[in-house]
């Protein structure tokens, strides 16, 4: 056994001949009405668009999908009827666009074991978000247009009301006719039934004046003095009575307002026609599959074009590893080249430090006697020096007089002379190659 309530209905804005927003649009607006309803029943802020939230008001679940011009949302909301019950209480609540206007499917079912239902008091009542999309938006189911409140009828209006809504056709809810009696007195709140009742019936009261000019046009399924009365869609004159169930006033008041209200939602709920037209869940499952296969082609895409930027960045990768590669190669050749060219250096250096020391001495070191006796020729004067000086070392210059000069110069040792000269050709040689400094 299960407590049971489900309607389905279209949802468009107020000037829905001309709207202000498309579908999704419209959507987006609804869905955020549902949101914050829902985050503030649940105690918790719903701060992701799509999640999962668990709490002491049980379990919440939140699902937007859009792909224009088509979208969908649902929520799913489940907790137990009372702290220690085992009934639980769950909502399903489903939008679906694919034009101008949404599609709404809501779903409460109370359910549990037969103990805790037979225990279990409360009613599968609409949510109360239901009273914020019917007062801001039109709502209908087919052309009946969705209210919040009971209508009621005047006198002047009983005829039209027979020919209009009872007896019309195209009707697809049931209505629910509650009279009063000659005092005035209701046995039960209308507005309070038609609140219970949202997309499952259409709630009309009159006084007892109205109801008398109803019966004649409907004897003998007649409704009056108190009586409550349930039309059945596809009204015929001649029905019988136990298609369109009636409570007198006596009857209807011994049960009392909240076995009276799940009575009249029971009935309207198998009276109420299965629409397989055009049904939400239909255009929910294929606004789902449209936007699946929208996510998989996109995913799909996107995997391609990233295999295509991976072969990219590795060819990239591979010419700076190969540049990388070539500079490192090129710098150690360099390298090697300075190594070469620092022990040159050095071995100047030495050979100019020594010479300096041997100068300082006023005698040759060793080395440089080695060299005399092994590289140099047989020099016997400065003046021989000068002239073999100018012939073989190609850079060294002297100045015109050093020739006439050289006879009467003091220092006696040809050889340290040489030496001095020569390194200085070198150390000029080395200069204008580079390693000693540039040009």
């Amino acid at each position: 056994m299960a407590e049971y309530y489900r309607t389905v209905f279209t949802i468009r804005d107020k000037g829905y001949e001309t709207p202000e927003r498309n579908g999704t649009t419209l959507m987006l607006e609804i869905e955020r009405i549902i949101r914050a309803w829902a985050g503030k029943k649940f105690g918790q802020v719903l701060d992701q668009p799509n999640g999962e939230w668990l709490n002491d008001q049980g379990r919440l679940q939140l699902t937007g999908r859009l792909l224009e011009p088509s979208g969908l949302f649902w929520m799913v909301w489940e907790c137990p009827v009372a702290r220690d019950s085992e009934s639980v209480w769950r909502l399903g609540f489903r939008l679906a666009t694919e034009g101008d206007e949404v599609e709404a499917d809501i779903e409460v079912k109370i359910t549990g074991d037969s103990n805790s239902m037979e225990s279990c008091d409360a009613i599968a009542d609409p949510p109360s978000v239901m009273t914020t999309l019917i007062s801001k938006f039109d709502c209908r189911i087919a052309s009946h247009i969705l209210t919040n409140h009971a209508q009621r009828i005047d006198w002047k209006d009983a005829t039209s009301f027979v020919r209009d809504a009872i007896i019309n056709p195209e009707r697809d809810l049931p209505l629910i006719l509650i009279s009063e009696n000659a005092e005035g007195y209701a046995v039960i709140d209308a507005d309070a039934v038609q609140a219970r009742l949202i997309g499952l019936a259409t709630v009309v009261t009159c006084d007892d004046n109205v109801g008398w000019t109803v019966n004649k046009d409907l004897r003998p399924l007649m409704c009056y003095n108190g009586t409550v009365r349930i039309y059945s869609p596809g009204f015929l004159t001649n029905d019988s009575s136990l298609r369109h169930p009636y409570w007198f006033v006596e009857n209807a008041a011994a049960m009392g307002n909240f076995r009276l209200t799940r009575v009249l939602r029971d009935e309207c709920v198998s009276r109420a026609p299965h629409r397989t037209g055009r049904v939400t869940y239909k255009l929910f499952s294929k606004v789902r599959q449209a936007i699946r296969r929208s996510i998989f082609e996109d995913l799909r895409e996107r995997a391609r074009q990233s295999e295509e930027e991976n072969e990219e960045k590795k060819a990239e990768l591979d010419a700076f590893v190969a540049g990388f590669e070539r500079d490192e190669n090129h710098i150690n050749e360099l390298n090697a080249q300075l190594a070469d060219k620092d022990k040159e250096i050095e071995q100047l250096k030495r050979q100019v430090e020594q010479l300096n020391i041997a100068l300082a001495n006023g005698n040759r070191s060793p080395k440089f006697q080695e060299e005399s006796v092994d590289t140099f020729p047989e020099l016997g004067s400065i003046a021989q020096v000068i002239e073999y000086a100018t012939t073989n070392l190609d850079k060294i210059r002297f100045l015109a007089g050093v020739r006439k000069e050289a006879n009467n110069i003091r220092f006696q040792r040809p050889g340290d002379l040489y030496n001095v000269l020569k390194v200085l050709n070198e150390c000029a040689t080395k200069r204008r190659e580079g390693p000693l400094g540039t040009n």
